[in-house]
């Protein structure tokens, strides 16, 4: 019974993983498809790069996994390193999501859009509106 628990909970993880990684990816997608569509307002919020660091869990249960095999030279390396490469994998992670956040907002900067001054702050990041044209802005 534990073994099921245990299984399920993983398995629950990875799927959270996974839901972060694609809320990330409908973001970019949403908001590549409103410039496009060339709408006058596009709403966005910061923060998008942490979605992506739960996915650390499930690379590090496949690292785990992976060298739980027959003890080969390999993968007794592998397992010694563990530690080393969880580190790896999340300032990787970190970076590559800070990196794909500016590149996001560079997107938008880049097709004539401005952040309005009025913000608003939710629990982990901030809302912002950009827009081509100021006048639309909240007030």
């Amino acid at each position: 019974m534990r073994l099921n628990l245990t299984m399920l909970f993983v398995a629950l993880m990875h799927c959270l993983a996974l839901a972060f990684f694609a809320l990330f990816l409908w973001i970019w997608s949403s908001t590549y498809q409103d410039i496009m569509a060339a709408k006058p307002v596009i709403d966005t919020q910061t923060g998008i790069r942490y979605l992506l660091l739960p996915l650390v869990l499930p690379i590090l249960h496949i690292i785990s996994t992976f060298g739980r095999g027959p003890s080969h030279s390999k993968k007794s390396r592998l397992l010694r390193r563990q530690g080393d490469l969880f580190l790896v994998v999340a300032i990787v992670l970190f970076v590559s999501g800070w990196l794909l956040e500016d590149r996001y907002y560079s997107l938008l900067e880049n097709n004539d859009y401005q952040p309005c001054e009025s913000r608003s702050s939710g629990i982990r990041s901030v809302f912002i509106t950009y827009t081509k044209d100021t006048s639309l802005c909240p007030t």
